[in-house]
């Protein structure tokens, strides 16, 4: 069940959103190994605004082989902390804190809870 659990929330976290079905990559475009100093420059700073976000919210669009696609939306808290809430029909929730993964399906009214 622990397995389960975790390789679910990879899952949802590692999901592909809807809008990178649409993303095409720019004709003559070369992918690059190489950076210059300038983009040394931007990463850093992105890593530094991302270091600093302590929480933050979303909408998600989860997508599965086949088309299929569920809706819903996701909390980081940081240290630590995430829950995803997915809208109906769907609707269960996954909170991982403290060490801990619940998985809460409002529909069968369980909830399972793992120690990671």
């Amino acid at each position: 069940m622990r397995r389960t659990v975790i390789a679910l929330i990879c899952a949802i976290a590692c999901a592909a959103p809807a809008a990178a079905s649409e993303f095409r990559v720019p004709a003559g475009f070369t992918p690059s190994t190489a950076f210059t100093d300038a983009d040394r420059t931007l990463i850093g700073d992105l890593e530094d605004y991302m270091n600093s976000v302590q929480t933050m919210e979303a909408e998600f669009i989860q997508v599965a082989d086949g088309g299929h696609y569920q809706k819903g939306q996701v909390w980081v808290e940081r240290p630590g902390k995430i829950r995803f809430e997915y809208d109906a029909p769907a609707r269960f929730m996954i909170v991982a804190n403290h060490g801990w993964v619940n998985l809460q399906d409002h529909s069968l009214q369980t909830t399972s809870t793992v120690s990671l």
